[in-house]
């Protein structure tokens, strides 16, 4: 049994491999090309802080 196991297993692979797979890639979706990687943090200042409107710039976030 293990054999015969063995040899579909074996012809299998070399059938898939033998014929061409004709892959094409999908097209790509309109949202994909807005979407953005970068995480908008608040007021552009990054993570923990806030604009100032009193400094006129990026302070720590008070506790």
């Amino acid at each position: 049994m293990r054999k015969v196991l063995l040899a579909v297993v074996t012809l299998g692979t070399l059938a898939a491999a033998l014929v061409p797979a004709d892959a094409m890639p999908t097209p790509r979706i309109v949202a994909q090309d807005e979407a953005s990687i970068a995480t908008v943090v608040r007021d552009g200042c990054g993570w923990r802080r806030h604009w100032s409107p009193r400094f006129r710039r990026c302070v720590w976030d008070g506790r």
